[in-house]
């Protein structure tokens, strides 16, 4: 018998495919909100499981993610933020 104990519980960001504007392999493209004006962004994907793109690098934990439309966004873009619900 042997116990198994990871040196470091690691967390990463998961979101969801639909937000994926282009990939190839382990590399990815979404688009954040950054002070109110689209930015394409780079991410290295994990994996992808249940609930969604699981994210290694290149997006953070409370960043704005743009879902919905990505795809149609070019940077510079002006974008209204409605609340949940609207």
């Amino acid at each position: 018998k042997a116990d198994i104990f990871p040196a470091a519980l690691e967390k990463h960001v998961v979101i969801p495919v639909a937000s994926l504007i282009d990939g190839s392999g382990i590399t990815g493209y979404v688009m954040v909100l950054v002070d109110r004006q689209p930015e394409r962004r780079k991410i290295k994907i994990l994996t992808v499981n249940d609930y969604g793109i699981v994210v290694q690098e290149g997006l953070y934990p409370g960043e704005k993610l743009i879902g919905e439309g990505a795809q149609y966004i070019k940077a510079g873009s002006r974008i209204k933020v409605n609340a949940p619900g609207q």
